[in-house]
């Protein structure tokens, strides 16, 4: 859905970039508690424990922690109103590793390497919102983290879709 479209000015000048900041359909997660979002049963997919749930919030974001059952592994889920993914992808595009893709038409963004053990999948779910999931491992026998992300922001969406019905 992310779309640069070049326009030049009448009068000869430079082209101008405009940036498609449309999402499909726009989600909202204003005023929502990251630990209450997804249901348990999405959490025990992700491979971390529901009852481990840790409130990290602050006065910008909702963030939850939670950790698998061993303590390997861990996941985390950030919601950001009133910031862009624009933002994210300037930064990104400074970091190596970084990739842009789609879930389920929403514009995201992986930071971290497919084979790091820490993974963050950026996804705008609204014009100025973005929820992140963070997956982290330290075991072996764990999906690869950013894989885990990639899921379960993709539940995540699936959570505020059938919030908004």
């Amino acid at each position: 859905m992310f779309g640069l479209f070049w326009l030049s000015a009448c009068s000869g000048g430079s082209p101008e970039p405009v940036v498609d900041k449309s999402v499909a359909p726009p989600l909202d997660a204003r005023g929502l508690v990251a630990c209450n979002v997804v249901d348990p049963s999405a959490l025990k997919a992700a491979r971390v424990e529901p009852g481990t749930a840790t409130d990290a919030s602050n006065e910008l974001a909702s963030r939850c922690d939670w950790q698998s059952a061993d303590g390997a592994d861990s996941l985390s889920l950030l919601i950001n109103v009133d910031y862009n993914i624009e933002r994210i992808y300037a930064a990104a595009d400074s970091i190596g590793g970084s990739e842009r893709f789609e879930i389920d038409g929403y514009r995201a963004v992986r930071e971290g390497g497919v084979d790091a053990t820490i993974c963050t999948v950026y996804v705008a779910v609204g014009e100025d919102q973005v929820i992140s999931a963070q997956s982290g491992s330290r075991s072996p026998e764990s999906p690869r983290p950013c894989e885990r992300a990639g899921a379960f922001a993709g539940a995540v969406i699936d959570a505020l879709a059938a919030r908004s019905r």
